[in-house]
């Protein structure tokens, strides 16, 4: 069997293929022509670089504080061991999981609840 390709440059390449059923199936015939076409990719222009209006944000930094631990608790003269926070009862902080002392309310960190002081009193 013998097919025409048509290359890229113009020109034209005759080729002789062995009988097969490969081209057969194509419905490709004797002596047809094909075009040799490339898929191209891309296509969409370079992009500016983008220019900065306002900095960057700068982030937050935790803050490490030592021995953080004994702001849990006191020693009382006797030696008893008194909590200085209190602890958090929702079931999925679980035990060890104090709230924050803060102004007007205690708050977890951990699931978000918060009690909120009386105004006419203290806790």
């Amino acid at each position: 069997m013998q097919i025409f390709v048509k290359t890229l440059t113009g020109k034209t390449i005759t080729l002789e293929l062995e009988d097969g059923r490969t081209l057969a199936d194509y419905n490709i015939q004797k002596e047809s022509t094909l075009h040799l076409v490339l898929r191209l990719r891309g296509g969409a222009k370079k992009r500016k670089k983008k220019t900065y209006t306002k900095p960057k944000k700068i982030k937050h930094k935790k803050k490490k504080v030592k021995l953080a631990v004994l702001q849990f608790y006191k020693v009382d003269d006797t030696g008893k061991v008194q909590r200085l926070r209190k602890e958090c009862p929702n079931a999925e902080c679980g035990a060890g999981t104090f709230m924050a002392n803060h102004f007007d309310r205690h708050y977890c960190g951990k699931c978000g609840l918060t009690y909120v002081y009386n105004k006419a009193g203290g806790d």
